[in-house]
């Protein structure tokens, strides 16, 4: 059933809402042009919307794959949107967010792009730097040739490339560790798919 859910969804995005999406991304483009601004705010916007509209539909998707009972879904979705009196926090939510509160946090951290976001910032500091002391030899390396500027992000992506695996490892290991601890923990935790 879940199968079938997901492949609906797919062939509506493929047949519909990718050709809307296109199209306003276009649209946004053409407006990009005038105003940078508006039309990044507008980008941003239609990314967002992409994101949650997708993640809305993996969850209503894993209520139908957590239960056995069709009957016990539309109860559970009606209560998911507060209209069997069930109020959004309640001493259940505060148990889970008090529990769960680091993994989602490392769960945020680990959803952002650091690494491109740190290069972005060193080389904006760099062009900030270079133009404020009007330095020639700073200057001609921000306005090197397309060579040189392919060479060095090839160095750069190497040294980075090798603290990113000791980095990634660590965190595996790490990760690893909290899952088991975590596993043990919890005295009741019935895998999912072997109620299938």
């Amino acid at each position: 059933m879940w199968g079938l859910y997901f492949g609906i969804i797919l062939i509506i995005e493929k047949l519909f809402l990718i050709k809307i999406l296109n199209k306003a991304q276009e649209k946004i483009s053409n407006l990009e042009k005038n105003n940078k601004a508006l039309g990044k705010i507008l980008s941003i916007i239609l990314s967002a919307f992409s994101h949650i509209y997708a993640m809305f539909l993996v969850l209503i998707g894993w209520v139908i794959f957590a239960f056995e009972d069709f009957s016990k879904v539309g109860v559970y979705l009606s209560s998911m949107f507060g209209l069997n009196n069930v109020s959004f926090v309640n001493s259940e939510a505060i148990y889970y967010l008090q529990n769960y509160f680091i993994i989602i946090i490392v769960g945020i951290i680990c959803s952002i792009p650091l690494k491109n976001i740190a290069l972005e910032i060193v080389e904006k500091i760099k062009k900030i730097k270079a133009e404020k002391t009007n330095d020639t030899a700073n200057i001609a390396t921000v306005v090197n040739s397309e060579e040189e500027i392919k060479k060095n992000q090839t160095e750069k992506a190497k040294r980075i490339s090798k603290w990113t695996g000791i980095i990634t490892g660590v965190l595996c290991v790490g990760i690893l560790i909290i899952s088991t601890a975590s596993l043990v923990n919890n005295s009741f935790n019935p895998f999912l798919y072997f109620r299938f």
